[in-house]
């Protein structure tokens, strides 16, 4: 309520000044320069009645405008005072409504603004030419119109640069809106597939725990199955899985670099120990960069996917630069339970989808081939420039 009150007050306030500032230079002209004392009351009179539209500028400004320009054309027939001051100061309430319409007014045609104007100067040149010399009418006329037309253009160019200031405070939000999505992708894949690699290990290594506890009982009448081994294999990777998000929120907050070329020995050397038989060759491949850490994810999730849907018993892994960029090409033989169409409702894996992103923010190539008994990811990510 006291915003409102507030508000209401300051346009209060804003309108007062605004009326006085139009009619206050016609007293000060008639008085101290054109030295017409018997004129002041009657003219300031036929301003300030002009003027009194400009209360409602903000919520017509086009009717305010048009408004005065017929009071102003009238006023300047029905009274005629000799000097400047009936043609240029009474064209103040003009001006005012001419900038306020140019400033939050809709778009006016430009054909029936000039032609208020061109009929409003006639009637101001008819006007002084009865009661001043053609070249002060000339002139007195000349300085309204100029008038007028410098108050469109500073309310047109204000408008302007509110409208460029919105339009780039609307596009630094667009912007910020989608550097956030663009940091909640990047969160999302870091943590799919830092994640997914380890906790696919440990599932696999529990349902290959549990199917050997199974076919023991059913092959001899003692229960107990040894499954330290296993176990042990579990929390390793459970451990693993903790230290991998170490590393991702540690790569988030820029403490440490991500992981990239000269990680990938040990990446396959995690393989191996979770027992793949990975052949990996590595050519001509540089520190690590961004296009290394996008390599690093890309080998990654191409092996999590190996081991989640293929046959897990080899996976070839090649990574080479060459032709300006680096070349990943990673090979294994499918499970044919994995060419098992998904069941209704069960959710797609997310694993290419994110290899794609990760490379297209590159401006690299993802291809995927899929035969019978065999599974081929190939990615080109181009050099950093």
């Amino acid at each position: 309520m006291n915003e409102i009150r507030g508000r209401r007050v300051r346009e209060a306030a804003q309108t007062a000044a605004l009326l006085v500032g139009v009619t206050a230079p016609v007293a000060i002209d008639l008085l101290w320069v054109a030295r017409i004392p018997e004129s002041v009351v009657p003219m300031t009179a036929l301003t300030a009645i002009v003027a009194l539209p400009l209360i409602w500028r903000a919520l017509a400004p086009a009717a305010v405008f048009w408004s005065i320009a017929a009071m102003t054309g009238v006023g300047l027939i029905a009274l005629s005072v000799p000097g400047l001051a009936s043609s240029i100061m009474t064209m103040l309430p003009m001006a005012a409504a001419a900038y306020q319409l140019a400033l939050v007014g809709r778009p006016v045609s430009t054909t029936r603004f000039a032609l208020t104007l061109v009929v409003l100067f006639t009637i101001d040149l008819v006007v002084l030419y009865q009661v001043a010399p053609a070249g002060a009418a000339w002139q007195g006329s000349a300085l309204a119109l100029f008038l007028i037309l410098f108050a469109w253009s500073v309310g047109l160019g204000t408008r302007q640069r509110l409208e460029a200031a919105r339009d780039r405070a609307q596009l630094e939000s667009e912007r910020a809106q989608h550097a956030a999505h663009d940091e909640r992708e990047r969160i999302a894949r870091e943590l799919h597939d830092g994640l997914a690699h380890h906790l696919t290990a440990l599932v696999l290594r529990t349902e290959a725990a549990r199917a050997r506890q199974s076919r023991s009982s059913e092959r001899t009448s003692d229960k107990t199955v040894d499954l330290s081994a296993d176990l042990t294999a579990i929390a390793e990777n459970g451990r693993r899985a903790v230290d991998e998000i170490t590393v991702i929120l540690d790569v988030l907050r820029g403490v440490r670099p991500a992981p990239g070329f000269d990680q990938l020995d040990d990446l396959v050397e995690l393989a191996r120990s979770s027992g793949s038989t990975v052949r990996f060759s590595r050519t001509g491949v540089g520190s690590s960069t961004r296009a290394g850490a996008t390599s690093y994810r890309v080998v990654q999730e191409a092996l999590t996917n190996a081991r989640r849907h293929g046959a897990w018993r080899e996976v070839d892994v090649v990574v080479s630069q060459e032709n300006g960029g680096t070349t990943i090409i990673v090979s294994n033989p499918v499970d044919a339970a994995a060419l098992v169409p998904r069941s209704a409702g069960e959710r797609p894996g997310l694993g290419l989808t994110g290899i794609r992103e990760r490379v297209a923010e590159h401006g690299g190539e993802v291809w995927v081939s899929r035969t019978a008994d065999r599974f081929t990811l190939r990615t080109w990510i181009p050099a950093e420039r």
